[in-house]
């Protein structure tokens, strides 16, 4: 439910006036996103983009934004005017800031999300200081846009470290009393999209059947006039949530996409059941080039739907080894990847009492755990002994994620 437009004006004139006060060439201070577009809630972030330059103390104004937060999560990023009113990739910044805890300062590179900053405050930006930002926010060139927004060409690096930004979590409970949370089951025959307690299917894959909302019309006008796929950081985000079998990636997937406002949950092992009797145990070393042909169709599905709006949680096996394989296939800038690993006692003992699901081979369990277990992955993606609790281990997917520690970019 969109909430008041007093409540989040309140934090943006604090936030304005921290800006004032810590720089020196202040052009204005502008409100973009759902804010602007009057779709803000109270589960919503306040985006706010700052055009202004000089010498200050980058990371103390980083850390007073933030704590002038107080209301509602912050994402917010200062440029230079002379950036404002050329954009142009890198995208370079001053300061990105996000809440709870994010300061980034210019790095290698800069942050592409800023084409949709700038597409947004161009046209619906609400001052809230100085001189309306939309008025020395210039026009993307249309070089540039078509090159950011078409899939088969080359694709900007995101921001160094970074982590495109997730939409927060619905606070349980916040749902209206008898509705079920929008997230989409993806079945890997079809591609239908289906509302949670329904059946209705939608055959026009990563497009809404309550179609596009105002934020991604005008994104798509001022990105991709002529609608090629685009890659919205700040729209969705893909999971992947993998393991070996019996490691709970399924109900753990389907929980983590009810935490999403709108969300599809991408099952892998479905779509090496439309090989059939054609299928190779996808273990032995002999399935290589159809595990690799299966996970790349499985990373174009999920990639789609991201590009479509939604945010995709990917459940099914990726090998360490095999994720640049399926980054590459999603035509995304970047993933979240977290390994559930419990113990293979758990994992066997979880198979071995699976009823009317099609893999309880015992010994393949255990081969594919010793994998996950021995091979070289950064702690930061490991979730070992998961809390017994599924929502418990969802919950600290999705903390992990909003923090940037499960991230992969591309190379």
């Amino acid at each position: 439910m969109a909430t008041s437009g007093d409540a989040w004006r309140r934090q943006a004139h604090r936030i304005a006036e921290v800006c004032a006060a810590h720089l020196p060439v202040l052009t204005g201070v502008s409100v973009h996103g759902s804010a602007a577009l009057g779709g803000f809630t109270y589960a919503s972030d306040l985006d706010v983009l700052v055009v202004g330059e000089g010498a200050t103390n980058w990371p103390e104004l980083g850390h007073a934004l933030l704590s002038a937060a107080t209301d509602f999560p912050l994402e917010l990023s200062v440029v230079a005017p002379c950036d404002a009113a050329d954009p142009a990739p890198p995208w370079p910044f001053l300061l990105h800031v996000a809440s709870p805890t994010k300061v980034v300062l210019p790095q290698m590179g800069g942050d592409p999300d800023l084409c949709a900053h700038y597409a947004v405050t161009r046209q619906a930006g609400v001052p809230i200081l100085g001189t309306p930002t939309g008025q020395v926010v210039g026009q993307v060139p249309r070089g540039v846009r078509d090159r950011w927004s078409h899939p088969l060409q080359d694709r900007w690096r995101p921001l160094v470290g970074q982590t495109p930004r997730s939409r927060p979590a619905r606070p349980r409970g916040s749902h209206r009393a008898g509705r079920r949370p929008r997230t989409r089951i993806v079945d890997a025959a079809c591609l239908s999209v289906h509302r949670a307690g329904s059946t209705r299917t939608d055959k026009t894959v990563g497009r809404s059947a309550y179609g596009p909302s105002p934020w991604r019309a005008i994104v798509l006008r001022e990105r991709a006039p002529r609608c090629g796929i685009g890659h919205y950081g700040l729209v969705a985000d893909l999971i992947v949530v993998t393991g070996p079998p019996g490691a709970g990636k399924s109900t753990v997937a389907s929980l983590l996409a009810n935490r999403f406002e709108s969300s599809a949950v991408v099952a892998g092992d479905d779509f090496f059941g439309l090989l059939g009797d054609d299928l190779i145990s996808p273990w032995l070393p002999e399935a290589h080039a159809q595990n690799e042909t299966v996970v790349q169709a499985a990373a174009a599905a999920a990639g789609q739907l991201v590009a479509g709006g939604y945010t995709v949680v990917y459940d099914g096996m990726v090998d360490p080894w095999f994720v640049p394989v399926f980054s590459a296939a999603t035509r995304l800038p970047g993933l979240h990847y977290v390994v559930l690993l419990p113990s293979v006692r758990v994992c066997v003992r979880r198979v071995q009492a699976r009823t009317g699901h099609g893999f309880t081979d015992l010994d393949a369990t255990r081969h594919m755990h010793q994998q996950f277990t021995s091979a070289e992955i950064e702690k930061r993606h490991v979730l070992a002994n998961p809390p017994a609790d599924p929502e418990d281990t969802a919950a600290a997917i999705h903390d992990r994620m909003i923090s940037g520690s499960l991230t992969l970019m591309d190379p």
